[in-house]
């Protein structure tokens, strides 16, 4: 039982002979020839199942396929990026696990994995190929993580417009491990009313003065507006068009907790501060992934149990879904 659950949550195939032989011999009930045979699982082709499938879950790619971005207004953005973008998180997650790389470079990372589209489409310098390549970043470089990630980022807007409210709730719930409520029902729609054009951050703002709002949107809000020099495809911008005018974006933002970061390098040095909290809902949603039903109160001591031996790995990936693998919860249940 152990060898087919092994298989199908990491190759979504049946195990194989050799995972036959040892699953027959006992060997798997040994942490060192557990681990041993989920690092030939990993480096095997068949794990591309699992990027593909785990990946795809978690950064919820399929509503980045269904977002409908008008490629006439974003010319830039035509099918190419768009399948580039959306394997571009995979890739990365790729270099991740098979670097062993912490989680929280999630958050933020000194290189991206990119191809000649992609490149391009960032304004990254060099060499480029069709092919998908680790580079590193200049310093001040505003790339580097999932943040900086087009399909992210689009993912984060309605296709037309960038969205704070989106972006916001994304990252407390992918990075924090704290997924926002359901707005409740009968809320009203997000109208402005003004006699002047408004910023998309200004329009967000005066959503959160309604009561029946203001307790969720001050704890969202406020991080995405940490992301608005992304635009709807994940393009670097420094202004806003706001009626006829360009107007500059206004940087940083005052967190629920008090604390203020002034742009996005200070956004994403308090996100990797707090990887713990990044690395609890990665190990949750791989067991979710691999059990086949969703992680219930019951099972927080065990998740937590995993979460602090990940601790001693610096929350490394690959060492992540070894011990995932090897936990109580995946062996047992």
């Amino acid at each position: 039982e152990l060898a087919i659950r092994l298989a199908y949550f990491l190759w979504s195939s049946p195990p194989d002979d050799e995972l036959y032989r040892f699953a027959k011999n006992g060997a798997l009930s040994e942490p060192r020839e557990l681990r041993g045979q989920v690092n030939r699982m990993l480096n095997d082709p068949k794990a591309e199942s699992f990027y593909e499938g785990f990946v795809s879950q978690w950064a919820e790619l399929d509503r980045f396929h269904a977002i409908t971005v008008d490629e006439h207004v974003y010319y830039r953005f035509n099918k190419g990026i768009r399948h580039s973008a959306y394997q571009e998180v995979l890739e990365f997650f790729k270099v991740l696990v098979n670097e062993n790389l912490p989680v929280d470079n999630l958050a933020d990372s000194k290189f991206v994995v990119v191809n000649s589209l992609l490149a391009n489409h960032y304004d990254l310098k060099g060499n480029f190929s069709n092919e998908f390549q680790k580079v590193s970043l200049d310093w001040n470089s505003p790339r580097g993580g999932l943040l900086a990630q087009t399909a992210f980022l689009t993912l984060g807007s309605n296709g037309e417009r960038t969205s704070p409210v989106i972006r916001g709730a994304l990252v407390l719930e992918k990075m924090l491990n704290d997924k926002p409520p359901p707005p409740p029902p009968n809320v009203p729609e997000h109208r402005v009313s003004s006699k002047t054009p408004l910023t998309n951050r200004q329009m967000v703002q005066l959503h959160q003065d309604q009561i029946v709002c203001a307790s969720c949107h001050n704890k969202i809000d406020p991080i995405g507006f940490g992301l608005e020099n992304f635009d709807t495809i994940g393009r670097w911008r420094d202004t806003e068009i706001v009626g006829n005018k360009a107007v500059r974006i206004e940087q940083g933002g005052h967190l629920v907790s008090g604390i203020r970061y002034r742009d996005l390098d200070e956004l994403k040095s308090l996100l990797r501060s707090q990887k713990h909290k990044l690395a609890k809902e990665l190990v949750e949603s791989l067991l979710t992934y691999g059990l086949g039903r969703s992680i219930e109160f019951s099972d927080a001591d065990a998740v937590s149990s995993i979460v602090n031996r990940c601790r001693n790995d610096d929350f490394a990936m690959r060492s992540m879904i070894q011990r995932v693998a090897a936990s109580p919860l995946f062996i047992s249940k």
